[in-house]
């Protein structure tokens, strides 16, 4: 599937340049949200993966359980069951 712009692109790119670890996770998870429900799920995980970078930075646990959520919810729509059970029982 190709690559779906959203209506976050533009907010994003400027938490990112205003440095907002938390505003940025909260756009990423509405992005992830976004992209889970038009289907494209491989860009979702993605989504993830980068919340999961920023998160980790921040070292805040909540923020870490969400990046959790969200790549058990991209592990479950991909398929891969083993993988989203794992993220789930997290925490």
């Amino acid at each position: 599937m190709a690559r779906r712009r959203t209506p976050l692109q533009r907010p994003l790119s400027l938490v990112e340049a205003l440095e907002l670890p938390y505003h940025r996770m909260r756009l990423l998870a509405a992005q992830h949200t976004f992209l889970v429900r038009t289907g494209d799920f491989r860009g979702a995980a993605a989504v993830a993966e980068k919340n999961k970078a920023v998160a980790k930075r921040a070292a805040d646990p909540m923020a870490m359980m969400m990046a959790d959520w969200m790549l058990g919810i991209s592990h479950h729509v991909l398929g891969n069951q083993a993988m989203a059970r794992r993220y789930a029982k997290r925490r």
